[in-house]
């Protein structure tokens, strides 16, 4: 099967083409922000320093089982993976931001134990 090109999509195009896949068709949505709200077209985008608004020397790339880690200059940004470990589910964008704002709390905390 040929790759499509998604940005030749229009975004009924791409939830058929997503539907085909038998993933949700939210996902299309998601996509579509990620090519022209973001410019992003891959992982790869993010990995270049004119991808971000400050324009660090480099970025760095550092990837978890749960996780895309862009070290970008003095920011960092995590994107989660879309996975599921059974006591790890990352499947939805709901799933994913709840985990976001779990750990944001918890590296708020003000005494760390351990």
């Amino acid at each position: 099967m040929d790759r499509p090109n998604l940005r030749d999509m229009t975004l009924e195009e791409l939830e058929v083409f997503i539907a085909g896949l038998g993933k949700e068709t939210y996902r299309a949505r998601q996509i579509m922000k990620w090519l022209y709200r973001f410019g992003m077209t891959d992982v790869a985008a993010m990995s270049r320093p004119e991808f971000y608004s400050h324009r660090p020397a480099e970025v760095q790339l550092v990837q978890t089982h749960i996780s895309f880690i862009f070290v970008a200059g003095d920011d960092v940004c995590k994107v989660k993976k879309t996975v599921d470990f059974g006591f790890l589910d990352f499947t939805t964008p709901g799933k994913r931001k709840n985990y976001c704002n779990e750990e944001l709390r918890l590296n708020r905390r003000k005494k760390w134990y351990g």
